[in-house]
C-alpha cells in the first residue's frame, strides 16, 4: 500500500493543491482543469459550491456568496446573515474550501486524504493558525501540519538546486498577505533565518485601488456618489472588485485594457468604458509595492546582507506575475530564482514536498496492493536525503516458509552490496540515488539455497534534495506583566517545536470561592512593552478553583508550547495548590474600534508633527526623511478612517497600520536615549557577566557566551527597541545566576524593606518587613523568598494601567 503525500496551499485568493507521486510533485486540477481554485464559497440551504461557481454569484447573490475571509480567520466574525438568516465564521468557509480540493485529489487519485501539510503565511499569528487547524478538522482531516508559505515555496524553489551556501529572499505577494522570508542552504539544510511581512497587504490592496480609481473616474463622469464600504453595496462593491481584478491579470500580459463597467447603483443603470494602461496602474500599486520593498530592506538590514549579500529571490504569489513587480524585485533585490515555475503553485508543491520529508502521508487505498509477501522487513532510510549514497538499514519482523538469507536493492544499471542478513535478521547497505529526483530501488531476497523469496516491502524510494530544518518561530511570544513590559518565553526565530517554562508571582490575592479572577495575557511581538504587542491569548486563574487563598506573591509557573505549525498551548501551574490550569481561555484577534483608531491617528498626527520640528532643528536628514514618510503613511490611513469602515478586514488592516506607526514614532522620540542605552547595555552585561562567572552553570556560560555576540551588534546599530531587547536578555541571564548566590533573597528582602514607604499597603507592609529581619537574625534566608514576593506586590511600581499591561495579574 502506497502514501499519499498532500500539500495544500489555502490562500486568500486562490487555493491549490499537489501530491507527491513517489518520483516528482504533481499539482492536482479542479473539476475545470485548471490549477487554482478560487477561495470563493456560495451557501443557498443545502448546496454548497467552490471556485469559479461561486464567483459568477458574487455580484448577482452577494448575500450568500464570501470570499477573502481567510483574512478574517481567528478573529471570531461571523459573515452578516444570509437569505436563510445564517451566518458563517471563517473557518467554516474555509472548511468548504478544503472540502472542495479533497474531492479534486479523490477524483485524481481515487483515495481521499486524511492527513496533510497546509500552509499559511508565515506571520500568522496563534489565533490564525489555530484557526487554521480548525478549519482543517472540519474539512475532515485527522492530522494536518502547519507550514510558512514562504518556506514551502523556497523548499519547491530550490530543493534539487546547487544552491548550498547562498541566502534566498522569498517575495510572497499574496492575494491578502505579504510575507518575506530569508532562507540559506548549509550542509543539505534548507533554513529560514528570518521572517517578515505584513498580514493585511496583498493583491487584494492593489485590486482596492484600483476600485477606488474607478469609483472616482464614475463619480466624475456621471455626478453621482458610490460608496463602496457600504454594506447595502455589497454586490456593487465585488463587481467593481472584480472588474479590477481582471483589468489588473490583462494588464501583465498586455500594455492596455479597458474596463467596461455596467452597475445598478440604487436603482440608476451606469454604464461605462474606462480606458488603463499598465503605466497607470503601476502608478497606482505603488504603494503597495514600495511597502513590500520596504519590508524586504527591513528584513535584509536586520541581517546584514542589504549590501548586496543576497543571492536571489523567489516570486510566489499571483500578483508576482505583474512585470512591475518582477522588475523591481530584480533591480532592488536580486536575481530571480526558478523564473520557469508556476509561482501560483509553488507553495502547494513545496508543502508536499515537505510532506515528504516529515513522513506524513495518508494510505493510498486506490493502490494496487502488491506486497502479499509472507517475509516481511522493517526498513528505515530518509525520504529525502542531501547525499547521494544515503544508509538504508532494516530486520526481519515476520517470515514464513523459505527464510531470506540477503538483501540486495537494486535500480536501473546499479546494485547494492549483497548483504548477509545477522541472526536476528537485520542488515545495513548504502544506496547510490541519483541527483534531483526520486529514485526507486527494488527489494530483492534470497535464501539460503539462493532462490528468490517474496518480501514486503518490494520498493522503496529516495528523494535527493536538500531537507528541510524545523521552522522557526515567526514572532516572539510572551507574557505581558503587570509592570507594562513582556516576559519573553519563546523568542523570534527560535527552532519549532519548542517549549519554556518560567516562574511569575501574583499581584492581587484572591480568596476561594469569590467571583475574583487572575489574568495571565499571552502575547506576541517584537517590543519590550506590552502595549505594543498583540495579546493571542489568556490563562485565567478563577478563585472559585482555589483550594485555599492565593496571596499576593504566589508563584505561578507558566509554561508555553509551540508545535512545528505555530500552534500553541499553555498552562499555569500554582504548585502550592497542586493546580494546573490548561489550555487558552482567549485566543481571538481582538476587533479593531473605529473611534480608538481615530484618536490614535490624531496623537499620532501631533507627535509626528513635534518630532519633525526636532528633525528639522538638529538638520537630522535621516529622522526628517523617516517622519516624511510616517507622516504620508498616516494622511492615507486617515483619509480611510473618514468612511464607514464597516468592513472587518479594513479596520483590522488599519489598526495594525497605525500601531506600526505608533511603534517608529515612539522609536525616534527614544533616539535620544540610544546613548543611555547604550550606557545601560554596558552595565547590564559586566553584571551579567560577573553573575555568570561566580555563580554560572556550564550552560549558563554558554548562554552568556552566545550573547555576548548579540550584544556587540546591537551596540554597533545603536538601536533603541534592539538595545532594550538584549538589556532584557542580560538581566535575564544575570538574574538566572545571580539567583544562585547564597546572598540572593537577603539582598532583594533589604531593598525591598527600604521602599517601605511606598507601599500600597502600609501595615501589611510593615509585618512582613518585621517578620523578614526576625529571619535574617535568625539566619533563615532560605525562608525569606516568600515574604520578599510578597512586599514586591505592595510596592507601586508593580502596577500599570490596564490597558498597557493587558491587565495582567503576574509580575
Amino acid at each position: 500500500m502506497t502514501k499519499l503525500h498532500l500539500g495544500i496551499d489555502l490562500g486568500t485568493t486562490n487555493s491549490a493543491t499537489a501530491i507527491f507521486t513517489g518520483e516528482q510533485t504533481q499539482v492536482v486540477p479542479n473539476k475545470r482543469g485548471q490549477a487554482n481554485t478560487p477561495s470563493i464559497v456560495r451557501i443557498t440551504g443545502d448546496k454548497v459550491m467552490v471556485g469559479d461557481r461561486a464567483r459568477k454569484f458574487l455580484d448577482s447573490d452577494a448575500i450568500n456568496t464570501h470570499r477573502e475571509f481567510k483574512r478574517l480567520m481567528g478573529t471570531g466574525k461571523l459573515t452578516a446573515p444570509d437569505s436563510s438568516g445564517k451566518q458563517w465564521s471563517p473557518e467554516q468557509l474555509s472548511a468548504e474550501v478544503l472540502k472542495a480540493l479533497l474531492d479534486d485529489v479523490e477524483a485524481t487519485t481515487g483515495s481521499r486524504p486524511s492527513q496533510a501539510v497546509i500552509t499559511v503565511p508565515a506571520l500568522f499569528e496563534l489565533p490564525q493558525s489555530k484557526a487554521t487547524s480548525e478549519a482543517a478538522q472540519l474539512a475532515g482531516l485527522d492530522k494536518v501540519e502547519l507550514l510558512p508559505e514562504p518556506v514551502a515555496s523556497a523548499f519547491s524553489a530550490g530543493w534539487s538546486e546547487d544552491s548550498v551556501g547562498q541566502s534566498w529572499l522569498v517575495f510572497d505577494l499574496g492575494g491578502g498577505t505579504f510575507d518575506a522570508s530569508l532562507v540559506e542552504a548549509r550542509d543539505g539544510l534548507l533554513r529560514v533565518i528570518g521572517h517578515d511581512g505584513d498580514n493585511f497587504l496583498g493583491g487584494r490592496d492593489i485590486d482596492r485601488l484600483l476600485a477606488d480609481w474607478v469609483v472616482r473616474q464614475l463619480e466624475s463622469n456621471h455626478q453621482i456618489q458610490i460608496a463602496i464600504d457600504d454594506p447595502a453595496h455589497k454586490g456593487l462593491a465585488a463587481k467593481l472588485y472584480g472588474e479590477a481584478e481582471q483589468a489588473k491579470i490583462r494588464l501583465s500580459t498586455q500594455a492596455s485594457t479597458v474596463l467596461e463597467i455596467d452597475l445598478d447603483l440604487d436603482g440608476r443603470e451606469i454604464i461605462d468604458e474606462l480606458p488603463l494602461n499598465r503605466q497607470e496602474l503601476e502608478m497606482l500599486c505603488e504603494p503597495v509595492i514600495n511597502r513590500a520593498l520596504e519590508i524586504c530592506r527591513r528584513l535584509l538590514a536586520e541581517h546584514g546582507l542589504d549590501e548586496g549579500g543576497l543571492d536571489r529571490t523567489v516570486l510566489v504569489g499571483g500578483p508576482a506575475n505583474m512585470p512591475v513587480i518582477r522588475q523591481r524585485v530584480t533591480n532592488e533585490l536580486a536575481p530571480l530564482a526558478a523564473e520557469n515555475r508556476d509561482p501560483m503553485t509553488l507553495v502547494a508543491e513545496g508543502a508536499a514536498l515537505y510532506a515528504v520529508s516529515i513522513g506524513l502521508g495518508s494510505d493510498n487505498d486506490s493502490a494496487t496492493p502488491t506486497d502479499t509477501a509472507e517475509n516481511k522487513f522493517w526498513l528505515q532510510y530518509p525520504n529525502v536525503c542531501s547525499e547521494l549514497d544515503p544508509t538504508v538499514m532494516g530486520r526481519l519482523v515476520s517470515t514464513e516458509g523459505s527464510k531470506p538469507s540477503t538483501i540486495q536493492l537494486t535500480r536501473d544499471g546499479w546494485e547494492s552490496e549483497k548483504v548477509t542478513l545477522t541472526e536476528e535478521g537485520a542488515f545495513l547497505t548504502t544506496v547510490s540515488i541519483l541527483p534531483s529526483k526520486a529514485t526507486r530501488f527494488t527489494v530483492q531476497c534470497r535464501d539460503a539455497s539462493g532462490a528468490k523469496v517474496s518480501v514486503t516491502p518490494q520498493t522503496i524510494s529516495i528523494v535527493h534534495g536538500l531537507t528541510l530544518s524545523d521552522p522557526p518561530l515567526s514572532r516572539s511570544i510572551g507574557v505581558a506583566l503587570a509592570n507594562g513590559y513582556v516576559k519573553t518565553f519563546l523568542e523570534r526565530g527560535t527552532p519549532l517545536p519548542a517549549r519554556r517554562t518560567f516562574s511569575q508571582s501574583t499581584v492581587d490575592t484572591l480568596m476561594p470561592g469569590s467571583d475574583g479572577e487572575l489574568n495571565i495575557p499571552i502575547v506576541q511581538g517584537e517590543r519590550a512593552k506590552a502595549r505594543y504587542c498583540r495579546r493571542v491569548g489568556n490563562l485565567v486563574i478563577r478563585a472559585a478553583e482555589l483550594k485555599k487563598p492565593l496571596h499576593a506573591g504566589s508563584r505561578v509557573e507558566i509554561s508555553l508550547e509551540v508545535d512545528r505549525g505555530g500552534n500553541m498551548k499553555s498552562q499555569a501551574s500554582l504548585p502550592d495548590q497542586n493546580l494546573l490550569i490548561k489550555g487558552v481561555a482567549e485566543l481571538v484577534i481582538p476587533s479593531a474600534d473605529p473611534q480608538a483608531m481615530r484618536a490614535t491617528w490624531q496623537s499620532l498626527q501631533r507627535r509626528i508633527s513635534i518630532q519633525q520640528q526636532g528633525a528639522f532643528r538638529e538638520r537630522n536628514e535621516d529622522a526628517v526623511r523617516k517622519l516624511e514618510h510616517q507622516q504620508q503613511h498616516l494622511s492615507e490611513i486617515g483619509i480611510q478612517l473618514t468612511g464607514t469602515m464597516e468592513c472587518e478586514d479594513t479596520r483590522q488592516r488599519l489598526y495594525r497600520n497605525l500601531l506600526e506607526i505608533e511603534a517608529e514614532v515612539e522609536e525616534l522620540e527614544q533616539r535620544g536615549q540610544v546613548d543611555e542605552l547604550k550606557e545601560q547595555c554596558e552595565s547590564e552585561y559586566l553584571n551579567a557577566q560577573y553573575s555568570v562567572l561566580q555563580w554560572g552553570s556550564e550552560i549558563d556560560r554558554r548562554l552568556f557566551s552566545e550573547l555576548e555576540k548579540k550584544v556587540a551588534t546591537a551596540m554597533e546599530r545603536g538601536r533603541a527597541t534592539e538595545l532594550e531587547r538584549i538589556i532584557e536578555q542580560l538581566q535575564r541571564i544575570n538574574n538566572a545566576t545571580y539567583r544562585k548566590s547564597p546572598e540572593f533573597w537577603s539582598d532583594q528582602f533589604q531593598y525591598a524593606a527600604s521602599r517601605l514607604h511606598q507601599a500600597t499597603n502600609m501595615r501589611r507592609a510593615k509585618l512582613l518587613v518585621d517578620k523578614g529581619r526576625d529571619l535574617l537574625e535568625q539566619g533563615k534566608t532560605e525562608e525569606l523568598r516568600g515574604i520578599t514576593q510578597s512586599l514586591w506586590s505592595l510596592l507601586p511600581e508593580n502596577m500599570r494601567s490596564a490597558e498597557e499591561t493587558h491587565d495582567s495579574g503576574v509580575f
